[in-house]
């Protein structure tokens, strides 16, 4: 897909509460209830989610649970704007085999991938680790989609600010929780980039 025919992009944090559940954090700052026991601190911070990836206002490239947690695809978003605006931390991996670009892998071994590609775009890529890895019905692997950099910085700064707007409520209501402190440190880890 070229960067002329993406007009738009999308992206949104999901919460997964249970195994057939799903919910965009959008969905949750305007009223949708997280689970009762992820309104606790040390529960929220190891909640189960993903991401999708949303081209043109309607065609859905990439939506993906399959992390340990969701803080693995918040850490990948966070780091793809340190990246974008040539900021370190040392909160954020590099990877080893990946270190110009920003990834993000799955438990099902596959990688999510940007790369820069010029001073306007860079491209993202969602491949399978797996040299014999059948490219099986539902599963919407794709290479080198061209992004503009500021489309992406703005979607991606969207969803983390729904994030964070619900990591805030839970750490408000928990302030004396021993993991407040670790995500108010996450929180303002993103601020140096929002």
């Amino acid at each position: 897909m070229m960067l002329s025919e993406i007009k738009s992009i999308g992206v949104y944090l999901l919460y997964s509460p249970s195994y057939n559940e799903e919910y965009t954090f959008f969905e949750i700052v305007k009223g949708m209830p997280l689970d009762l026991k992820d309104y606790e601190v040390s529960n929220f911070w190891g909640v189960d989610g993903g991401i999708e990836i949303v081209v043109n206002g309607y065609c859905s490239i990439h939506k993906n649970t399959d992390f340990h947690y969701l803080v693995e695809a918040t850490n990948f978003l966070i780091r793809s704007l340190y990246w974008l605006q040539g900021k370190k931390s040392d909160r954020f991996d590099v990877d080893d085999d990946y270190p110009n670009d920003v990834v993000v892998r799955t438990t099902g071994n596959k990688l999510l991938l940007l790369k820069d590609i010029n001073e306007r775009e860079i491209s993202l890529s969602f491949t399978s680790l797996e040299n014999n890895d059948v490219n099986a019905r539902g599963v919407r692997y794709f290479e080198n989609i061209l992004i503009a950099k500021s489309d992406w910085s703005a979607a991606v700064k969207l969803a983390l600010s729904e994030y964070f707007e619900v990591l805030l409520k839970v750490v408000q209501n928990n302030p004396n929780d021993s993991t407040s402190k670790t995500m108010m440190n996450y929180y303002n880890d993103w601020r140096v980039v929002a």
